[in-house]
């Protein structure tokens, strides 16, 4: 290769991340001049665990892997698909906008559990300023900054308790608590806290080592809290959600205040699972099983190996998490999207970077990275199926959206007739499916590799990479991933009228219907996406309804060892729990679905015209248990262990994905793809002197701030 030959960056996988990567990468001044980008991706779509696509068979419904909502603090996700957007420049069709594409939603439901069963906690989150994405930086608030709105924050909730049990705290507060307060109230503490915390004249009030006050205080609050627990059982449910949740905000104010985390930053908290470190500062057992405190390890898939007996969730990455989500929102808390993620989110980003000149070569499974002198020497490839003409043309129309089918598009394919016949699914990795295999070399095919494989691959994808490099071997030892499940229903009724205090709509509803979680398993999350008919094609009469539920999968309960392929055993498994849900726990939010005989089966939607149980088949059950679709869990002690997007092992491997280290949040989220995918492309650019320029609405990395 010449000096100014066109480098050649091999991306690998189509996820977010990768797919993020790219799309920073053309955004570099003359690109074509500098680089040549292939994406390789197994089977016939992009996405990854954000994959979706239609079913031509049953109305042209969407088919997800899961529930996808993204949180409204997803600065980065959403400025790349406001520059998808506006490049694709769409001037007619159901979805031309961003905002057309993303619908708001600031009800959230959890589940509390009591005597007669279940019942909702309804919170609303007031719309913030701005639009997240919308091309300013965000300032994030810093350490102090959050240590402050969660002062601030159990302000308002002291106030929001009764008088009764204002005094019953302030009785127990020790004298030198209340020196110079005029009243003994304990919002009299918060109140000084929060003026020393935010004292003009002391910015710096970590640097400075007055903490020892701060601390005081908020162990004065604690000892008067306290003399509220023998009384908590005794309490209404709004009573007691609201002394739990001060319970829990005070025992997160102070750990971030003992542990010293204004000054060291919230990794220091990574030693410690999040219940153990809450336990450790004050938080009662009632606490820890709140349903505030499981929306956290529900929204994080965070059970090792899906075991609910064993959460894991690093108290470092659930603080960064958590109070991003809470404080830093822009617009909405959370964005449903309009229609299916494949159609959503990756057929335009795919439109995109087709159009500008990427390469997709679809239909190639990696299977191999092989190390040579400190670089990657080559990469070993598996071919599903060869186009009869390239390029493959991957996209169908369905309602004026491009999508994803839910098959290969089998008369574009030279073995598309096997395909079709066999019924092989390409995405399953453990069928191993192909026609061929080819390597790629450095130097001929490739000068650069973004590797965006999921983690869950990554062990049987790079053993000689770990056997040269400590790092990325330690890195493997420490990843932690879980299998998931999804199911997705259509109902012949609209939500009114499935009964019960979960279905009726908030004060102030949004335009998409509600969300649960924190709910009984084996499925705990539950969202309405009946929004998402108009876009689907269903013969009369039509369905009323759709519902997503996801939840963890257990290791231990889709195990299935002895079987080349286990994924039909563990589809059979999600079935199961399937009908544990619908036939025992279904009736506490849906309890006019269930009569004395049992769940009304002719509920669900079957053109078929099946009865019972067997309607089932006609709804989306989905095991995701493949090294491609297992999530990527965040547990205690394993921080460190994460790699940055440019690590330094290999000089030509780059990393994006949500298993990368970035600057702001660890966790399995779009966002940190993106994140990364964004630092791997500003790696590559600035390690051959180039430099990308700022789209029109800027996709810039979020402006961070640690104190």
């Amino acid at each position: 290769m010449s000096e100014h030959s066109p480098r050649k960056i091999a991306i690998l996988g189509g996820g977010i991340g990768a797919l993020a990567a790219a799309f920073r990468l053309i955004e570099t001044p003359d690109w074509q001049h500098h680089y040549q980008i292939t994406v390789y991706q197994l089977g016939w779509r992009l996405g990854g665990k954000g994959a979706s696509s239609r079913n031509e068979a049953f109305g042209d419904r969407i088919e997800e892997h899961g529930l996808h909502v993204w949180a409204g603090f997803y600065q980065n996700a959403f400025a790349l698909m406001r520059a998808a957007y506006d490049a694709l420049d769409r001037q007619s069709g159901p979805i031309r906008t961003i905002n057309e594409a993303f619908l708001p939603e600031n009800n959230v439901m959890l589940g509390l559990p009591d005597r007669a069963g279940w019942q909702p906690w309804h919170i609303y989150f007031a719309p913030q300023p701005g639009e997240p994405g919308d091309g300013t930086k965000l300032k994030l608030p810093g350490i102090r900054g959050y240590l402050l709105k969660i002062l601030e924050y159990l302000l308002h909730l002291h106030n929001q308790i009764p008088p009764a049990q204002q005094s019953v705290m302030a009785s127990s507060l020790p004298p030198p608590a209340l020196e110079g307060a005029t009243l003994p109230r304990a919002d009299a503490l918060l109140r000084r806290a929060i003026a020393q915390l935010d004292h003009p004249s002391s910015p710096h009030i970590a640097n400075e080592g007055d903490i020892s006050g701060l601390a005081a205080l908020l162990d004065y609050l604690r000892t008067a809290l306290n003399d509220l627990y023998n009384d908590i059982t005794k309490f209404v449910a709004d009573l007691r959600n609201l002394v739990l949740t001060f319970d829990l905000a005070l025992a997160a104010a102070a750990a971030i205040v003992n542990e010293d985390v204004l000054t060291r930053g919230f990794g220091v908290l990574d030693q410690y699972d999040l219940t153990e470190l809450l336990g450790k500062y004050g938080a009662w057992p009632e606490t820890l099983t709140a349903p505030a405190v499981v929306a956290l390890y529900d929204y994080a898939f965070a059970y090792q190996d899906g075991n609910r007996q064993t959460p894991c969730l690093s108290a470092a990455s659930a603080f960064e998490g958590s109070l991003r989500l809470l404080f830093t929102y822009k617009g909405s808390l959370f964005y449903k999207m309009a229609a299916g993620a494949g159609e959503i989110i990756f057929a335009p980003l795919y439109e995109v970077l087709s159009a500008a000149g990427v390469q997709f070569e679809f239909f190639n499974r990696v299977t191999e990275l092989i190390p040579d002198q400190g670089r990657i020497g080559a990469i070993q490839i598996a071919i599903q199926a060869e186009p009869l003409m390239a390029p493959y043309h991957p996209l169908r129309t369905v309602s004026g959206l491009p999508c994803w089918p839910e098959n290969p598009l089998f008369d574009q394919l030279t073995n598309g007739d096997e395909l079709r016949a066999r019924h092989i699914d390409l995405e399953n990795t453990f069928e191993n499916y192909q026609i061929g295999t080819k390597t790629l070399h450095y130097g001929i095919d490739f000068d650069m590799v973004v590797l965006g494989i999921p983690a869950g691959a990554l062990a049987s994808l790079t053993p000689q990479l770990a056997a040269v490099g400590p790092r990325w071997q330690a890195m493997l030892n420490a990843t932690r991933t879980v299998a998931t499940q999804a199911l997705q229903l259509w109902l012949d009724a609209p939500l009114s009228t499935f009964g019960g205090d979960f279905t009726k709509p908030p004060p102030k509803p949004d335009p998409v219907g509600p969300i649960l979680t924190a709910f009984e398993p084996p499925f705990d999350t539950w969202s309405d996406m009946s929004h998402l008919l108009k876009f689907e094609h269903w013969t009369q009469p039509e369905p009323q309804n759709i519902a997503y539920f996801c939840a963890v999968l257990s290791d231990l309960q889709n195990s299935h060892p002895n079987e080349p392929d286990p994924q039909p055993a563990a589809n059979a498994m999600v079935r199961a729990n399937v009908v544990t849900m619908l036939t025992k726990t279904i009736q506490y939010i849906w309890p006019n679905l269930v009569t004395g005989a049992g769940f009304r089966w002719n509920i669900l939607h079957d053109d078929a015209g099946e009865s019972g149980e067997q309607r089932l088949n006609s709804q989306y059950i989905r095991a995701n248990i493949t090294g491609t679709e297992r999530y990527v869990l965040s547990p205690p002690g394993l921080l460190q262990t994460r790699l940055p997007a440019a690590p330094d092992e290999f000089e030509n491997l780059y990393l994006a994905g949500d298993w990368v280290r970035v600057s702001a949040i660890n966790a399995g989220c779009m966002e940190v793809a993106v994140m990364a995918g964004f630092d791997a492309a500003s790696a590559i650019t600035s390690r051959i002197g180039r430099q990308i320029t700022e789209p029109a609405r800027p996709v810039a990395p979020i402006e961070d701030s640690n104190t």
